[in-house]
């Protein structure tokens, strides 16, 4: 946990029960009397998402030591998603999932001061200082944001306190992620906003492949295959590979209405779906 702003303190509720929070130093301890220390407020999953959990924080070791060897990287990241965010409205109350290190503050126009981040990633401000300086030279300015440890399956939220519930690169890590759509229309007020971005299976239509590129859509075509295959031979940390069907559907079945799809031009198959909460 870090810098838990006002707000934060005002909507944070047990992941377990939804029920109020008492603070006891760097703890929380919910109604049931369950801790959870220094405000890490995961639920232990089993199944695949373990295994998912730690490829992934593997990978992102070694991509940090990548940004921190050439932090230019960092610079054209900022810019990279401007094209989809001058579409899409992120005003108001932000809770964004799977958002470590909180970098869409400086990316769009969001309100560091409602502004929330719930990830699983176990990495803290503090280990990144000292572990990857030129990392958290890049990164200082969007210090101070409240970043909290947490499962997008049980977010320590209450309920209808958030205008947008943003969810980049991340849905496709979810253990249950029809569970995390449900509780991000949970947390969002009446009308509230959904914004997932995620990229899709089998839409390549943006530029030629070639390479590793043309080898693993030929593997996604035997789908039955795939997921093992792509696990193995790409060291593969996602959950699921959604289509743009299943994702839509899955959208919808949580309760809401799809209004807006942004796809992104530095990339081929990444799409921004943009959805309102259905009231009743």
């Amino acid at each position: 946990m870090e810098n838990l702003s006002e707000f934060a303190q005002s909507v944070l509720a047990c992941p377990r029960t939804k029920g109020p929070l008492q603070r006891r130093g760097g703890d929380f301890i919910g109604p049931g009397g369950t801790i959870y220390r220094g405000g890490d407020f995961r639920i232990v999953l089993e199944g695949s998402w373990q295994g998912s959990q730690r490829a992934y924080e593997h990978c992102l070791l070694r991509q940090l030591n990548k940004w921190n060897a050439d932090p230019a990287q960092l610079e054209a990241m900022d810019h990279e998603t401007d094209d989809v965010y001058a579409q899409i409205d992120l005003s108001g109350a932000m809770l964004d999932v799977g958002g470590w290190p909180g970098v869409i503050v400086q990316q769009a126009a969001v309100d560091p001061m409602r502004y929330v981040c719930v990830d699983a990633v176990t990495l803290c401000w503090h280990d990144i200082q000292p572990r990857f300086p030129q990392v958290a030279t890049h990164y200082v300015r969007l210090l101070p944001l409240t970043r909290l440890c947490g499962l997008a399956e049980h977010l320590p939220m209450k309920a209808d306190v958030f205008d947008v519930v943003h969810m980049r690169s991340c849905i496709d890590h979810f253990a249950d992620p029809d569970v995390a759509l449900q509780e991000a229309h949970r947390v969002l007020k009446p009308e509230g906003r959904l914004v997932v971005g995620v990229s899709l299976v089998g839409a390549y239509k943006r530029w030629p492949l070639r390479g590793v590129a043309r080898l693993k859509r030929a593997i996604k075509q035997i789908a039955p295959v795939y997921a093992v295959v792509h696990r193995f031979a790409f060291w593969d940390h996602h959950v699921f590979h959604p289509t743009y069907d299943r994702l839509a559907g899955m959208i919808r079945k949580a309760g809401f209405s799809i209004t807006q799809e942004v796809w992104q031009a530095a990339y081929h198959n990444v799409i921004y779906v943009v959805a309102r909460k259905n009231l009743g």
